[in-house]
This record gives structure tokens, C-alpha cells and sequence, in this order.
């Protein structure tokens, strides 16, 4: 009978060949093995050979001669092996973390086109948006995978299986490393295959394979539509050579920032998708080339994600005040920028997307002759007092944005509470325009309006007359161009010196023409 181990063999006349105590046998003889090359472990094996040896005896009688018989013998020979095979002697398993499972499930469930979950597939996650934006993904060998081996057999608890099994693996490519399960893995591709094997003295136990597929995040870029978030309020927006035009009568540009973290890109194959969970915006106001002088302001926001979905959905107005010096600046120069926060998926982490976008703002509305008169909406000398309580077609609630002089230059948003100022000849009422939004938008401050005045004075009179028709229009027309010039007016000498001031004067058109 004849052991052999790869190159080594041992030698027994034991008659029983094949019996029980094979494994015994060869655990008794080897040990684990020595640092071999793959050509020399694919040569391993362990082998049992039966060898028999019988010789035949017998009498041969020539039959020409009957009183003589002759003896003779003749060797036979009798060969059998058995082949140990190393997967039977061994059970060795390798299976994935508890940890990489459940990772596994919350991955698969953010990608855009569902995944099969096979046991033997890696899926991680990557902040970056492509492969080639330098993203890796390291992890311990140990945090991937989970190893075991024990006997296929019946073997006496002296012989310890991990003393007999010895584990090696590669990542990609054929470069064979000891299994260490502090080695740390790290992976760039968007697939990559992991290969591990067990062996014995007596060849290979186990051999499988794995894979780690990289999931990079959605493409996501809240700058490229970051202008068509500022949206002009007026009814008919215009523009004057690029310049955004004030609000009709009024000194200020009305605006809202709109915002909606789902209007993004649709989500590509293989990508998991994160989202903008805050949101921070600021404003500069300056005379024209001036806005790196001027320090900003933050603009009111509350950023609530919806509780289910996570959605942001933001519509803030909002009223940007035309700069004003001893004149009224021509241009002002607009500075909005945000500070975008994108969470990654399932993730604490995040990155910011500051975005930012520049524009003027001027009064397009065309120069016209002072009027002067007693039924002015508010006369030169009326609400010039320097606590800044709006005017006609002035601002007087909701966020509105200037920029004053002092301490230092500064945009800041301006404390309104919707009162107008007293001292006018007509009643100013804060009122909303036709383009306030909800009860936290911008409201101005409104004179009466001139047909409420004509249908009061010919109460009695039928208002089918031509005349009465042309009148209104004629009225209206001069008490808002009135009120506009006026405001110009109080504007500048608000911050002159104050000097003696004749009142504004307008012809009694009513009484003239009725």
C-alpha cells in the first residue's frame, strides 16, 4: 500500500488497502502548506494506491511421459488508487456580510431600474456623478466578506481544519495575495471581480467569485437653471437695454425666487439619486459697478422637505429698491447667489453648490413736467421726515431690499409694517398689487383712486355722458404720472439739504371742465 502526497509518499505493506483511516493516515503526515506557486498547487494531490502481488503455483504433466509432472509458478500484480478529493474532505463557504446585505437592499432600492439582489454581488455607493471624477470605493476585506471552513469528514478533534486550509485571493486581475483580513480593497471601476480560493495539501477545496459594482449619484447641477429661478412678478415684465425695469410708478423691481429640488435631471441607469435638503440665499444691491463694495444680505427663506418625499419647494417675493443718492442712481446692479446643499443617498454626507447671478434694475418709466396744485397725491414738502415711512407707490409690507450708507455700505432688508405716511394730501392706504403673492408679499402704499373721486362728484349726474369718460381718463392718467413725479421728487430732497420748498401745483381740471 502506497500514500503519496504531491511529491512525497510513504510506503506500507499493509494488507487492508483501503480503509477507514485514509484521512487519519494523511492528517498524521502533512501539515499545511508551504508559500507554492500556482503551477506547483495545481500539481497537489493526495493519493492512496493498492498494490497486490499474487503468485500462481502449479504441476504441468507432459503427456508423453505420464510418470512425470513438473512445477511451476508464475507472478501476477494488482494495482487500485483512490484520489482524495479536497472539497470532500473540507467544507469551506465564503458569503458576503451581514453588513454589505443590508447595504445591498437600501442601494438597490434608489436605483432607477430594479436589481436582482444575487448574494454574490457587491452594490456601493459613490458620491461622484461619473467614474472618471476620481471617486473610490475602500473597504476591509473582512467588512466584505465572511469566511468558514471546517472537516467534510469525521476527523478526532486533535486535528484542527484551519492548520490544513490556507486562503488566498485577487482582485481583477491574476495577482494572488494571502487572505488578511485587515487588507483594505479599493475599488474605481464600474465593476470589478474579486476572486477567492481555498486549499489544502491535497489541492483545492473551494474557489468562487464575487463582484463589486460601483453606483455613482445622479447627475445634479442646480446652477445651469439658476437664472429662470428669479422671476420678474410684473404683469408685463420689460426691459430697457438689458436692464430690468421697476415696477410701474413704484422705485423698486418686484421679483420672486422660485425653487423646486424635483425640477432636475431624469435619473440615469445604475445611479442612485440624493437631495437638496437646504437651501441659503443672499442679495447685494449697489450702484452700478459697485457691488463688491456693498456687503449682502441673506433673503428670508424656510426650507421645509416634505416629510414622505423629501421634496423642497420654494416661492419667495420679494422687492429690490432702486439705489437712491442725491439723485436717483440710473442703474442699480443686482447680486443674487444661493448655497445649494446636496445630501448624498442614505448618506450624512453632502456638498454644497454655491450658485451665483448678476443683473441691473432701472426706472424705465418716461421723465415728465413737475405739476404743482392742491389736489397733488402728495405734495414736495409733505413726508420728507427721515424715518422713512413710505411714500406713494412706495413699498410698505413684506421683504423688500435696499442698501444704505451707514454705519457702512450694506444691503439689508427693510422693517415695514404696512403703515404709509400721514402727511400727504390724499389718504395712502398699503395695499396689495395685482401680482402680490399670498398675504407675505410686497404691498405699496396706494392713493384713492381717481374714479372713486369723479363718481363721487357728479353723484347725481348720469354717467352716460362722453364727456364724463373722457374726464376719468384724463384724471387718472395726470394723478398717477403726478404721483410717480412726486415720488422722484421726495426722493432726492429726502437727502438734500433742506431748503424752502414752493408746493406743487395742479390746475383744478375737475372744476375747470365740469
Amino acid at each position: 500500500m502506497k500514500d503519496s502526497r504531491a511529491l512525497a509518499s510513504t510506503i506500507s505493506i499493509d494488507n487492508r488497502c483501503f480503509g477507514s483511516n485514509f484521512l487519519t493516515d494523511l492528517l498524521g503526515k502533512v501539515l499545511n502548506l508551504p508559500s507554492l506557486s500556482t503551477r506547483e498547487l495545481n500539481a497537489l494531490q493526495c493519493k492512496r494506491c493498492c498494490y497486490k502481488y499474487p503468485t500462481l503455483f502449479g504441476w504441468d504433466y507432459d503427456t508423453s511421459c505420464p510418470q512425470r509432472k513438473i512445477w511451476w509458478s508464475a507472478p501476477c500484480s494488482l494495482e487500485c488508487c483512490e484520489d482524495m478529493d479536497p472539497s470532500t474532505a473540507i467544507t469551506a463557504t465564503v458569503k458576503l456580510t451581514a453588513s454589505v446585505t443590508t447595504a445591498n437592499t437600501a442601494v438597490v432600492a434608489g436605483l432607477s431600474t430594479p436589481v436582482k439582489l444575487d448574494g454574490k454581488t457587491v452594490h456601493q455607493i459613490i458620491t461622484c456623478t461619473s467614474f472618471t471624477a476620481g471617486c473610490t470605493y475602500t473597504h476591509k476585506l473582512s467588512e466584505l466578506f465572511v469566511r468558514s471552513n471546517s472537516w467534510g469528514a469525521s476527523v478526532a478533534s486533535k486535528y484542527k481544519v484551519t492548520d490544513y486550509v490556507t486562503w488566498r485571493y485577487t482582485v481583477g486581475v491574476e495577482n494572488w495575495k494571502p487572505w488578511n483580513d485587515a487588507d483594505k480593497l479599493t475599488f474605481k471601476d464600474a465593476e470589478t471581480v474579486v476572486y477567492v480560493e481555498a486549499w489544502t495539501p491535497c489541492g483545492r477545496a473551494f474557489q468562487d467569485s464575487f463582484k463589486v459594482v460601483l453606483h455613482p449619484h445622479a447627475s445634479h447641477n442646480a446652477c445651469a437653471d439658476f437664472p429662470a429661478m428669479w422671476v420678474e412678478n410684473t404683469a408685463k415684465p420689460r426691459t430697457v437695454a438689458s436692464h430690468v425695469c421697476a415696477y410701474p410708478q413704484s422705485d423698486f423691481v418686484l421679483m420672486s425666487f422660485k425653487f423646486d429640488s424635483d425640477n432636475c435631471k431624469p435619473q440615469e441607469a445604475s445611479t442612485v439619486k440624493g437631495a437638496y435638503t437646504d437651501v441659503r440665499c443672499f442679495v447685494t444691491l449697489a450702484e452700478s459697478g459697485a457691488l463688491d463694495k456693498v456687503k449682502e444680505v441673506a433673503l428670508p427663506l424656510t426650507v421645509t422637505p416634505d416629510a414622505s418625499t423629501g421634496r423642497i419647494q420654494l416661492s419667495k417675493q420679494f422687492a429690490l429698491e432702486l439705489v437712491h443718492e442725491l439723485t436717483t442712481a440710473s442703474i442699480t446692479d443686482v447680486r443674487v447667489r444661493c448655497d445649494f446643499k446636496y445630501t448624498h443617498y442614505k448618506a450624512t454626507s453632502f456638498e454644497m453648490e454655491p450658485c451665483s447671478y448678476s443683473f441691473s434694475i432701472t426706472d424705465c418709466d418716461p421723465p415728465e413736467v413737475e405739476t404743482k396744485g392742491q389736489e397733488a397725491v402728495c405734495k414736495a414738502s409733505e413726508c420728507l421726515d427721515s424715518s422713512g415711512i413710505p411714500g406713494p407707490f412706495e413699498a410698505c409690507k413684506g421683504t423688500v431690499f435696499t442698501t444704505t450708507s451707514s454705519p457702512s455700505l450694506a444691503t439689508v432688508v427693510k422693517t415695514l409694517t404696512g403703515q404709509c405716511c400721514a402727511q400727504c394730501s390724499k389718504l395712502l392706504t398699503c395695499a396689495a398689487v395685482p401680482e402680490t403673492i399670498g398675504t407675505s408679499g410686497v404691498m405699496r402704499c396706494t392713493p384713492p383712486k381717481a374714479v372713486a373721486v369723479l363718481i363721487m362728484h357728479k353723484a347725481h349726474e348720469p354717467v352716460n355722458d362722453p364727456q364724463f369718460f373722457l374726464l376719468l381718463a384724463v384724471v387718472s392718467a395726470m394723478l398717477a404720472v403726478l404721483a410717480l413725479l412726486v415720488l422722484k421728487h421726495r426722493r432726492r430732497n429726502a437727502s438734500a439739504p433742506k431748503e424752502p420748498i414752493d408746493d406743487m401745483q395742479m390746475p383744478r381740471l375737475t372744476a375747470d371742465i365740469l
